[in-house]
Parts: structure tokens; sequence; C-alpha cells
């Protein structure tokens, strides 16, 4: 490179290094298409890139350890793993150097490099923390010490294991997708063979296979089927209870976003607390799957008790629906109401707070369509839509007849409440249906503005 100096190169190169991967990411596509004065720079990019890519296919297994968020225990410091790989290139330059990475981190390895060399070099880093005090090594060592008893044990597991769990973690879809007792043999036997290497290291085994999964809480599906769904009460007292508990601690969060909810804050916050109750419903079922939940048990009562809050909370929310559209628009719900006797006129406009809280509420009756049976409030729903639906009816009739015996100043103000009313229905049904209202209060405005010319 002859743009930078030597010394301002390894300067950049070390930056580089100490970055995290999402910060090299961005940088990368910052970079990409600058001028020929960054030449250097983009170089060096590419190189930190193509080094990290080849660390996450070799480690790959282990890689998800080294994180502070990761779904259970254990979580190894990500200060260790930069002078582990370090260490390791050191000592396998040849080996590494005759990777070919993956286009993306994370991509499987299996055409590229034979699983043997991958397993060999993970091997060569276990042995290297076993024998090493100084240089890389050394510093893993250090860093790992950082965060207290158990961090060493629980990498040298996790690398002792590291080949079965490469190889288990391609089989991993099906073993997630009710495995036929083929299938279900394969997962055990791989579980016993991760248990006969290290005593301890169901724990472990199941924690990397985790960090392999989009949505971890899946894991349960593995334990349920390598354990053959077990008793609440056998699983509650095994080294494997984390996994429940920390499933327990998902479903908590997601009740708790639950009483966080105000319609007033619209659409959106309806969409946020459908997704909430559709996570922690999924999440229950999750765990009845996976293992006898006792009812006198601890974790039964537990679920029984989340179950309660979600079913209440939801027939409570659902409940106000009929009540809430009414009051969005008063006009039409007082007309409704009377049956059309008396006087009736549209006076204002209708209120857009009070028809953001309608439409929150129908766009959450709407988003738990596929949740309300597993949640426990499918009758409820129906029951809500029924009368919600009637209502929304009987007002768009009630439009109508106010709008042929409107007067011409009257006739904007009926256009704004059938504009609210095809918002709602569209909220409700589709938006066919919400086209539908439009059309009907446009002939219903047209008519009436040639009758009162004529």
């Amino acid at each position: 490179m002859a743009g930078l100096a030597n010394d301002k190169i390894e300067i950049l190169r070390t930056l580089f290094s100490a970055a995290p991967d999402r910060v090299v990411k961005e940088l990368q596509r910052a970079l990409a298409g600058g001028d020929d004065s960054l030449a250097d720079v983009v170089e060096l990019m590419a190189q930190e890139l193509d080094d990290r890519r080849k660390r996450d296919l070799v480690l790959a297994p282990v890689l998800p350890l080294f994180c502070a968020t990761a779904w259970v225990p254990p979580r190894l410091p990500r200060a260790a793993l930069g002078p582990l790989w370090r260490a390791l290139k050191l000592e396998a330059q040849s080996e590494i150097a005759g990777l070919r990475s993956p286009e993306e981190p994370g991509e499987e390895d299996a055409e590229n490099v034979a699983s043997h060399v991958l397993d060999g070099l993970t091997n060569r880093v276990a042995v290297g923390l076993r024998l090493g005090k100084f240089g890389g090594y050394g510093q893993a060592l250090r860093a790992l010490e950082d965060v207290g008893p158990g961090g060493l044990d629980a990498l040298l597991i996790a690398l002792d294991i590291a080949p079965l769990v490469r190889e288990a973690r391609s089989k991993l879809p099906q073993w997630i997708a009710r495995p036929d007792p083929e299938v279900s043999a394969v997962a055990r036997l791989a579980y016993r063979d991760a248990v006969f290497i290290a005593e301890t290291a169901g724990p472990v085994f199941f924690a990397m296979l985790a960090g392999a999964l989009a949505e971890p809480c899946t894991i349960l599906r593995v334990i349920g089927t390598v354990m053959d769904r077990p008793p609440e009460r056998y699983l509650a007292a095994s080294e494997l209870a984390p996994f429940a508990d920390r499933l327990f601690e998902d479903i908590d969060q997601d009740v708790a976003c639950l009483s966080a909810f105000n319609p007033s804050d619209g659409v959106p916050a309806a969409t946020t607390l459908a997704q909430c109750v559709q996570d922690a419903t999924r999440r229950i079922k999750e765990l009845d799957d996976a293992v006898q939940l006792d009812k006198e048990g601890r974790w039964g009562r537990r679920v029984h008790a989340q179950r309660k809050t979600i079913a209440s909370f939801a027939e409570a929310r659902l409940g106000e629906m009929d009540r809430e559209v009414a009051a969005a628009l008063p006009a039409l719900a007082h007309y409704a109401a009377r049956a059309g006797k008396g006087s009736h006129t549209f006076s204002t406009v209708p209120d857009p707070a009070l028809v953001t809280r309608a439409m929150a509420l129908l766009s959450f009756a709407e988003a738990t369509h596929f949740t309300a049976n597993a949640g426990g409030f499918a009758a409820a729903r129906t029951k809500a839509m029924v009368a919600v639906g009637d209502t929304l009816d009987s007002l768009i009739e009630a439009a109508l007849a106010m709008t042929r015996a409107a007067q011409p100043a009257a006739l904007l103000l009926a256009e704004s409440h059938f504009a609210a009313l095809a918002e709602l229905v569209t909220a409700l049904r589709d938006s066919k249906a919400g086209d539908i209202v439009r059309r009907r209060g446009r002939t219903a405005i047209a008519a009436a503005e040639q009758s009162e010319a004529a």
C-alpha cells in the first residue's frame, strides 16, 4: 500500500480489529464507492471483514456464547474472542490462510471446508487454552477470569463438543419441526455423545444450539425431544431448568407490555400490543409442548396465571371496542339509538383523538385473529367482533339517512363522517369494505346536492 505509511496502516488495522462487527459492516458500507484516495482504507477494511468471516467459520459452534445478551448462560466475555483468534492464527497460519471464507457471516461451510479441518482448528484452541499462559491465550484466560469462575470451564466444554454441535446445527430444522422417531433418535444420540465427552456438557450443548436459532426459545422443542417431554418436576430439578426459567422471563416481559397499552397511541401501539400477546401465547405453547406441566407445580401454576392475565386483558380491551366506536361518532350513534326519530344533523367533524382510540382497538382485534384461540379469548373476541360490526353497520345507515336530510352546509361534515367510518370499517374488515363505505358516502352526498339544486 503506497498511499499510507506503514505505521498508519498498523494504527488503522488495530482500530478496525478492535471495532465491533456492526461498526465494521457500517464502515464498509460507508466506504463503498468512495474515491481513490480511500483505496488503502477500503482494502484494509476488506481484509478485516475477510478475517472475521474466517473466524466466524472456524468458531461458529462457540461464537453464540460470546454475547452478553445470549439467551441463556454461559455468557462469555467478548474481550476473550479476539485474543483467542489471534493466537490461533499464529499457530495455524497456513490452514487459516487456505480457508475460503463464506460470503456472509454464519453461512454454512460444508461446501467450502471439510468439517475435520474446522474441528481440528477448534481443538487447537482448546489445547492452547489448557496449556497457554502467555500471548493470545493468556489474554483470553485473563478476560475469562474477570467475569468470575466457570467461564473457562464452559468454554473448554464448548470447544470439546464443537464438532458435535457443528454437525447438529445442520440438523436443527428437522429437530424443531416435530421430528419423527428416527430424527428424534439422532437428536438424543447427539446429546448423549456430548455428555459422554463431559458430564456437565448438557446445558452448554443446548445453549450453543439455541444461539444458532432465529428464535432461541424453540430450543425447548429439542430439549423436549431429547428428554421425551419430561414431567415438570424432573426438568425443574435438572441442570436444564434455566432454559424453562428464561422462557418464563420472556413471557413475563410480554405480559408486562400489556399494561403499557393506551388506545390513544393509535394503531402502532395496538400492533405492538397484538405482537406481545402473540409472542406470549406462542412461548407458553412452546413450554407446554416440551414439558408435561403439573397444574399444582410451580411452573404449571405460573403458566395458568400468565394465561389468565393475557385472556383477561384481551377480553377487557375487546369489550371496549363497541363503546369507543360509538364515542368516536356521537352524532351517528345518537341517531341510531333513537331509530331516526327527532331532528338530527351533522354539527361538527369527528374528534380525531376518539377515532384514533377506536382504530387502535379495532386493529388489535383484527391482529389477534390467529392468537385468540391459543390465548383463551376466542369466544370473547368473536362476540365483540359481531357486536362492533353491527354497530358500524347501524352507524353507516345513520350517516346515509342524515346525509339525505342534511342542509348544504352540513354535507362537508357528512363527508368527514364517511371518511372516519371507512377507516374504522377497514380496520375491522378490509380495505374493500372501507372503499364500499366511501363510495356509498359519495353517492349519498351527490344525491343530496342534486336534490338541493333542484
